[in-house]
């Protein structure tokens, strides 16, 4: 049996009243003293409990503060005894709680959304021999948005709670509540995902992945004005979490919609005039590159424990040095970046941009690839991207340098821009390819990332030594970690031919043309 709560929503207060004095009548029992707590709801910038079907949320009675975590599964809810304001899941201590949240929320901090205050009147059940069997508990709540002045009422709740042991009795309570006064358990539903909507939240309005519905007969120009819009609006919403530096998430998501926008304005000719093009490619590159320094030292510091343990134990601690260091390099580049997003440079971009995105498209376009139907636009610069990064990869060899990899790793990537964002345009079979290329890209992102690291350590390790903030130890252990560091390299590069196979096995080639292959009648 699942000894989990069962919640019944109620007209009104008095209705609940009424039950309460009629059960007290039926059954002994004895009402406990009114309560009063205060319930915060948290979730990531992303919506990452909300998407996974569960409630996370700190509850305080007085002095005592607990975190409670509700997998939305049906599995006994867990809580824990908080000493210290919630914050990054691996700030909490060892336990189930943290081994359960760690993969879902990752890297992104928990934010405070909704603060529930409530009232509780609780009256317990007996039987004969005066021991509780089942908790009946009537709630009254008002909740506010923490970004909102404003407080909503809450539907009063009858809230039943089982004792393990008793459930003869909470079947008998079960069937008075539905046969005497009609009511029925509240569905399977987030309590939470119901809250967040009754004080203008809206769960789940921003993830990471951006969705692009387009139409195959769109025209071009207008899909890729809609493309560009969302990502426009990515790099406004992360904006402000960027400069606040809440998670380095908002950072990393800020840096993919440039990117993709970017990747767009390259790929897509005869569409917008070439003065335009050359002038936001220019100005989204300098956004790439501002912001590369701080995201490359998020990087660092995320890896920091990654780094540590490969370590032999007896010398992890000598490692510590380098992670003050990271952090106080991060404080001065983060610093400078939000000092280049306050010029007019910056402002003037995104005004500009949302200006050329907002004008209408014309029939009369003179491009020779503006009026043209999306599909064919798009299937034919997939397909060039997909042979472009076919041809490169059957190129490599055991002994090609490892900068070829590099500029295969960079079309790899184009070519999954351009998949995931016209996925919608094509048959579900898409998402295999889009599978299998993400492994690929995985693998040479992977060994380009061991090798910057490589570098980037080097570098680290002199200045150290030369501003005198580490000791001979230090050093010697982030040789060590750079030996690590180029033997997982090897692995990557060894990896690399497995990976490619699979991505251009014949299977693949055969759905690539499939969909994409429209050579009779390619653009201009």
């Amino acid at each position: 049996m699942q000894w989990s709560p069962k919640r019944f929503l109620l007209e009104d207060l008095p209705t609940g009243q009424a039950i309460f004095q009629d059960l007290s009548e039926r059954w002994p029992s004895q009402e406990d003293r009114q309560t009063s707590e205060l319930k915060t709801y948290f979730d990531s910038f992303d919506w990452r409990v909300f998407r996974s079907g569960g409630s996370l949320w700190v509850n305080q009675v007085q002095d005592v503060v607990t975190l409670h975590w509700d997998p939305g599964d049906r599995s006994l809810a867990l809580r824990l005894r908080l000493d210290c304001p919630l914050g990054f899941v691996r700030q909490l201590p060892d336990g189930e709680i943290r081994d359960r949240l760690e993969p879902l929320i990752e890297m992104r901090r928990l934010l405070a959304l909704v603060d529930v205050e409530s009232s509780l009147r609780t009256l317990r059940i007996l039987d004969s021999r005066q021991k509780t069997v089942v908790r009946v508990v009537l709630e009254q709540c008002k909740a506010k948005a923490r970004e909102e002045p404003e407080t909503a009422e809450l539907p009063v709740t009858l809230c039943v709670l089982p004792v393990r042991g008793f459930a003869k009795q909470l079947d008998r309570l079960l069937d008075v509540l539905a046969n005497d006064f009609g009511l029925s358990p509240a569905g399977p539903e987030s309590e939470s995902a119901a809250i967040f909507e009754q004080v203008g939240l809206h769960p789940g309005d921003y993830g990471s992945k951006i969705e692009f519905k387009l139409q195959p007969d769109d025209r071009t120009d207008s899909a890729l004005k809609c493309v560009f819009q969302k990502l426009l609006t990515a790099i406004r919403i992360n904006e402000t979490g960027l400069r606040l530096d809440i998670d380095s998430e908002f950072l990393h998501d800020f840096r993919v919609a440039v990117r993709r926008t970017r990747s767009g304005l390259s790929q897509f000719k005869g569409v917008f005039p070439s003065t335009t093009i050359d002038r936001f490619k220019k100005d989204f590159s300098w956004l790439g590159q501002i912001t590369g320094p701080t995201r490359d030292l998020d990087v660092y510091r995320l890896k920091y424990p990654e780094y540590r343990a490969c370590l032999p134990a007896p010398i992890r601690a000598d490692l510590d040095p380098l992670l003050d260091q990271l952090n106080r390099h991060f404080q001065v580049e983060h610093r400078d970046l939000v000092q280049l997003l306050d010029t007019d440079r910056y402002q003037k971009l995104l005004a500009d941009w949302q200006d050329f995105l907002t004008r209408p498209s014309t029939d009369g376009s003179s491009k020779p690839n503006a009026s043209l139907p999306i599909l064919e636009v798009a299937s034919h610069r997939i397909w060039r991207s997909y042979k472009r990064v076919l041809g490169k990869g059957l190129s490599i060899g055991s002994d090609t340098p490892a900068n070829a990899l590099h500029r295969l790793r960079i079309e790899s990537k184009k070519l999954r821009y351009l998949l995931e964002i016209f996925r919608s345009l094509y048959d579900p079979k898409i998402a295999s390819l889009i599978k299998e290329l993400k492994k690929l890209q995985d693998n040479l992102g992977d060994f380009n990332d061991l090798e910057i690291q490589q570098q980037a350590l080097s570098r680290l390790a002199r200045s150290m030594l030369l501003e005198g903030a580490s000791q001979s130890e230090t050093v010697m252990a982030m040789g060590r970690l750079i030996e690590q560091l180029e033997e997982r390299q090897s692995l990557e590069r060894a990896k690399f031919h497995t990976r490619f196979d699979r991505f251009a096995r014949k299977r693949n080639r055969k759905l690539f043309r499939e969909l994409f292959d429209r050579r009779e009648i390619a653009p201009k």
